[in-house]
């Protein structure tokens, strides 16, 4: 089953679209309930069925979740979109994700001279969720590390992305392929702490 579309597909600027069919549904439309339709892209986690279903009616963010995956956009719009309008009547409808690898970027601790002296507090940033970290006295990279990728993981659900660590790397990767990891922000800030041998 084909659906109209109100834009080309290739369009991947985020607005508000609308078709509107004169030819069908009740004669006064100013008297229906207003409903929303979701369209997001399917992680593999997702079981919908791209293109062609359309599950109707769903009573809630954590319907979304089961359809597209955890953190995908169509997912974070239905939290956002029940947690304004807890009664909503809202659809989704999954499509296939787009080509492309997600795009990514890391965090790495350096240590000159294992161990750290000096307790350094770092305040990161990941798709707008802040977390304070602290690399305590004794604390090697690795486990610096695996102290942000813990405090994101533990959000995981309310993020477009995944936050891993290896061997005092943070790598921070996009949910959903091609372009729309790029619009993700990521940083760290230094808030105390001064060994200069640690970065």
């Amino acid at each position: 089953m084909a659906f109209p579309v109100a834009v080309a597909a290739s369009v991947r600027s985020p607005g508000f679209y609308l078709v509107v069919n004169l030819l069908a549904g009740v004669t006064s439309p100013g008297g229906g309930a207003l409903r929303a339709v979701i369209i997001g892209a399917i992680s593999a986690a997702g079981d919908l069925t791209a293109d062609t279903e359309i599950r109707t009616s769903i009573r809630g963010a954590d319907v979304a979740e089961t359809g597209f995956g955890s953190g995908m956009p169509g997912h974070l719009a239905a939290k956002a979109l029940f947690a304004e309008h807890p009664i909503a009547q809202v659809d989704i409808i999954g499509v296939a994700p787009p080509a492309g690898v997600a795009a990514s970027g890391t965090f790495t601790f350096v240590l000159t001279t294992p161990p750290v002296l000096t307790a350094i507090v770092l305040r990161f940033r990941i798709a707008g969720r802040v977390k304070d970290i602290s690399w305590n006295p004794g604390e090697s990279i690795t486990t610096a590390a695996a102290k942000v990728a813990t405090a994101y993981t533990a959000i995981q659900n309310d993020l477009p992305c995944t936050v891993l660590s290896s061997v005092g790397v943070v790598t921070v990767a996009a949910k959903e392929e091609g372009t729309y990891g790029n619009d993700i922000t990521i940083s760290v800030e230094r808030l105390s702490g001064t060994p200069a041998d640690a970065t």
